[in-house]
Formats: C-alpha cells, sequence, structure tokens
C-alpha cells in the first residue's frame, strides 16, 4: 500500500520530471527560431513548440491532481501556457 509521502514524492517527481522535459524542449524550438533563415526548419521548430507546450501542460496538470496550484509550483510552465494560449 502506498503511504501518502510516496504519493506525494510521486506527484513531484512527475511535476519535475515533466516541467524539465518542457524548459528542454522549449530551449531547443528557441535554438531553433534564432538560427539564420538558411538553416532555419520550420517543421523541427513546429514539433520543438508542441512537445514544449505538451510537457507544460502535463506538468501543470499533475500539480493541480496534487492539489497544488500550478501557477506557483510550475510557473514557467503556467505562464508558457498563458501566454501561447490557442
Amino acid at each position: 500500500m502506498e503511504t501518502i509521502i510516496q504519493k506525494i514524492e510521486a506527484s513531484v517527481a512527475d511535476i519535475v520530471e515533466y516541467a524539465s522535459m518542457h524548459a528542454e524542449r522549449y530551449e531547443r524550438y528557441c535554438d531553433e527560431c534564432d538560427k539564420p533563415s538558411h538553416s532555419y526548419n520550420h517543421e523541427r521548430a513546429n514539433t520543438l513548440f508542441k512537445a514544449a507546450e505538451r510537457y507544460a501542460e502535463y506538468s501543470v496538470d499533475a500539480a493541480e491532481s496534487a492539489g497544488l496550484d500550478p501557477k506557483i509550483v510550475t510557473y514557467s510552465c503556467w505562464s508558457f501556457l498563458d501566454r501561447y494560449k490557442s
């Protein structure tokens, strides 16, 4: 049987993993966008942006599922989603 501490640890691990994956994909997206036009790859940039968006959503969802405020716990992911709302 899983203890409360184990549940909290698992939730925090998920939040951290998703936020880290978001940051990595968003950084790679920014790097792609900073390339000169002759080497810029729009398809790659779009794929990286969508991955960053997906991991930000996962991180925010994990924080909410744990009963935490994503605006505080995973601010970079929350603000990314707020900034790029469809």
